[in-house]
């Protein structure tokens, strides 16, 4: 649709986050599909995503950004499913992804096991005090000259 020149604006409605948070909790799986530059899909990790996590939802994340950002040396994707609780979307080929997707719909074990992954392995390098411990170490012992 094409709006014309001096026609009325629309405004999204204010964003609730605990509506939406609670909402989101009743999904079985959430999505976060970064579209940054790919130089900054190694370092790139957003909110969202956690958020995916903490309300008990299995996480999909695009390939492209599985295959880039590691923890401990290693790609989220070489990291693997049963240890991250993350389902891989190829975009090119999805199919694998609906696959276990309906896999896990089918298998409140195997969903169960994959939540509860999803948010231990997170957990170990995003919460609050991983985070804080490294932020110390950057600040306190890290050389932070710009060269």
């Amino acid at each position: 649709m094409q709006l014309e020149r001096n026609s009325p604006i629309y405004f999204m409605p204010p964003y609730n986050h605990d509506k939406a948070m609670e909402r989101m909790s009743r999904c079985q799986f959430g999505i976060e599909l970064l579209m940054i530059t790919d130089a900054f899909l190694p370092d790139t990790i957003e909110n969202a995503m956690f958020e995916i996590v903490g309300v008990g939802n299995v996480p999909i994340f695009r390939k492209k950004w599985a295959e880039a950002f590691k923890l401990d040396g290693k790609s989220i994707a070489e990291h693997g499913f049963d240890k991250t609780g993350t389902v891989i979307l190829d975009e090119e080929n999805p199919e694998e992804a609906v696959a276990l997707m309906n896999k896990l719909s089918d298998d409140k074990r195997s969903y169960d096991k994959a939540r509860n992954a999803a948010f231990a392995f997170y957990s170990k390098y995003f919460d609050t005090k991983p985070v804080y411990d490294k932020m110390l170490d950057v600040l306190f012992n890290e050389d932070t000259t710009l060269s």
